[in-house]
């Protein structure tokens, strides 16, 4: 039984709530560029949605399986009641954002109506046009609330008669109307929809309306005995979350009591479950519609810049292909300063190679019209043997891997699309190419996706690498997705769930000994979330030894700070996504990435990889870049005791450092 209480931790979904808040402050800052401010807010905006979706969810599945308390000592009930109040809190302050982002953007020329009534006449003209050839042929009622589909946004009305419908505003249409190019005035979907409701329904009297939009639980994970049954499990589980209960009902701050009433009535949602909005529903549209109309103008966006690409790539002799390069040397690339550019002419070169025989690859997440695909359908056209493990579970991907897996199918590949009871979220391709009388291999490993588009948004880091070593443990490795009763044997790669925990927890207590011994040791690590109980403990013995733990922790974080342990978070221009550890200091130091956080499914329930960065030059490269990271005081914040954050502030005679501008700078000049 562990020695630690729950004052130790923090609740999972209360520090993710921490980072929603952070997020949101980035909206609000007047340092941000305002089309930079608006997709913060939008993002934090579908951030909530995904947070409902699935964490809210879980609570709602916890609460029927007992109502256990986590980490922090919170029972499943006593997290909802907390997080609906932190959450009123999260709408008061977005809807204060949106409303200064609107008056900022009126002052560019940019005006966002959500009234008909406020339209000129030649608006309305015009807006008349589009609503009876646009909006009204695809606006379908239906009689039934609870039919409307997770984070729709609808209009529901109420009849005189009594009656009732539910008018989803339609997918296919944009969320703003754009009324006029100078200035650019756009008025909302649903804005339209409420003025023509009179043309909907000619022979019937509206009594009242109003908009809003449910959330279903997303909780649900598909399974099955065999890889071959899940891609008709997984269609299930999307039909499942269709129908799935109502977690959250949202709605316009003036929504009628008795509209309202009746939306409970049919949901089955309880007070603890609504929130009134004083700001449209769903502003993913600040995205979609606002920041992709406007024409870049001074100060409006982040400044562009074009990622960089090695010299030994950038040079590679006529003749050669990446491969070439590779046998040369590691080449460890830090996204998205460096290019992701050389990960997709990897695949491309080798589809090219008429000595390449066979490529096998995981894939989790990819682009729409993603090169990667093409790739891949174009090496197994030429007659290459191409595997791939293609997650049909990752979560609101599902549809988009099942077609790919279809595509790719077609094209000659062999597609498994998982590994039952385990998702593969690891980033690896092993790639087999005939040397003389060698069958030499390559290997790509990674923090993030094989999305080139997320790839320019996100920081990750990807290795390409030829050492023979860390390649027969790749083939260790996709032996053991083959057969689920072989346990791989690797030397350089670790793999969950064969061990992971085990070895992170290896390295944490060579750092104690170390410490005890009155050697030098240092743990410094970087994800996006800690979560998991007993890799906690461990760390919080680590710093009761000695040893001075640092850690990046960019969303949730079950673990309060300690003497010798401090936590921050990084939130700037891109989504910081990697996963770095490290473990000891100066010339003792042993340096890792992985595609794994720090969290039990990453350990018990996921196919994880960690992987050495062996070459020192880079080793030493990317612990400068961390290091950047940690001197951040622009856009860090340290975790305090009681779960808040306080922005890391410069003392005095400091210089400001942003991270992220820093690496852009050493990248790209």
């Amino acid at each position: 039984m562990s020695r630690y209480g729950s004052e130790y931790f923090l609740s999972r979904e209360l520090s993710w709530l921490e980072f929603e808040q952070r997020l949101l402050a980035m909206a609000a800052a007047p340092a941000n560029p305002l089309l930079e401010r608006l997709k913060y807010l939008a993002i934090t905006s579908t951030n909530l949605d995904e947070f409902f979706t699935v964490r809210v969810g879980s609570l709602h599945n916890r609460l029927r399986g007992g109502n256990k308390p986590d980490l922090a000592g919170m029972t499943a009930s006593q997290q909802l009641d907390v997080l609906s109040e932190r959450v009123r809190g999260l709408y008061r302050g977005m809807g204060e954002t949106y409303s200064m982002l609107c008056c900022e953007l009126e002052d560019i020329g940019i005006r966002i109506l959500t009234d008909a009534a406020l339209l000129t006449e030649k608006q309305r003209t015009y807006a008349d046009t589009y609503t009876e050839g646009m909006l009204l042929p695809l606006l379908s009622p239906v009689d039934d609330a609870a039919l409307i589909p997770s984070n729709v946004p609808a209009l529901a009305v109420l009849f005189e008669d009594g009656g009732f419908a539910a008018l989803p505003l339609p997918r296919l249409l944009p969320r703003l109307v754009s009324l006029s190019e100078s200035p650019q005035v756009f008025i909302t979907c649903e804005a339209l929809a409420k003025a023509a409701l009179e043309r909907l329904y000619p022979k019937r009297r509206v009594r009242l309306c109003g908009m809003y939009r449910v959330t279903r639980n997303g909780d649900i994970d598909a399974d099955a005995d065999r890889s071959d049954k899940l891609p008709k499990v997984v269609r299930s589980v999307l039909e499942r979350r269709g129908c799935a209960e109502a977690i959250r009902l949202e709605t316009e701050a003036d929504m009628p009591d008795k509209l309202l009433d009746k939306l409970k009535k049919r949901l089955g949602t309880g007070r603890r479950d609504i929130y009134r909005a004083s700001f449209p529903l769903d502003l993913s549209f600040l995205r979609s519609c606002v920041c992709d109309s406007v024409r870049d103008g001074d100060g409006l966006r982040f400044p562009a810049f074009t990622p960089s690409v090695p010299q030994e790539v950038a040079r590679i002799a006529e003749g050669e292909n990446l491969l070439d390069v590779i046998a040369r040397g590691d080449i460890l690339l830090h996204h998205p300063y460096q290019s992701f550019e050389p990960v997709v002419r990897l695949l491309q070169d080798s589809a090219a190679d008429p000595a390449v025989e066979a490529i096998k690859l995981t894939l989790y997440r990819l682009s729409d019209d993603s090169p990667v695909i093409d790739a891949l359908a174009a090496a197994a056209l030429s007659g290459k043997r191409v595997t791939v493990l293609l997650e049909a579970r990752a979560r609101f991907d599902e549809k988009n891997n099942l077609e790919y897996g279809s595509r790719l199918e077609l094209a000659g590949c062999k597609v498994i699309y998982g590994i039952p009871r385990l998702k593969t979220h690891s980033k690896i391709i092993l790639i087999y190419r005939r040397e003389g009388k060698l069958l030499r291999k390559y290997v790509h490993l990674g923090t993030g996706n094989y999305n080139d588009a997320t790839a320019r948004q996100y920081t990750d880091c990807s290795l390409l690498t030829a050492r023979p070593g860390i390649a027969a443990d790749g083939a260790e490795f996709f032996r053991a997705l083959s057969d689920s009763a072989y346990e791989p044997d690797m030397e350089y790669l670790t793999m969950a769930p064969y061990g992971l925990r085990d070895r992170f927890i290896d390295e944490l207590r060579h750092q104690q000994s170390l410490a005890e011994a009155g050697l030098p040791a240092g743990v410094f690590a970087k994800m996006n979330s800690l979560v998991d109980g007993r890799l906690c403990e461990e760390l919080l013995r680590t710093a009761e030894a000695g040893v001075d733990v640092r850690l990046l922790v960019r969303g949730a974080c079950c673990l309060r700070p300690q003497n010798n342990l401090r936590i921050r978070s990084v939130i700037g221009r891109f989504l910081e996504h990697s996963r770095f550890y490290c473990f000891g200091v100066g010339a003792d130091r042993r340096v890792f990435l992985s595609s794994a956080d720090w969290m039990p499914r990453n350990m018990d329930r996921r196919v994880e990889l960690l992987f050495p960065v062996l070459d020192r030059s880079s080793a030493d490269n990317l612990c400068g870049d961390m290091e950047l990271y940690w001197r951040d005081n622009v856009c860090a914040a340290e975790l305090c005791a009681d779960g808040s954050y306080c922005p890391v502030a410069p003392v005095e005679g400091q210089p400001l450092t942003d991270a992220q501008k820093e690496l852009l700078l050493k990248y790209t000049s």
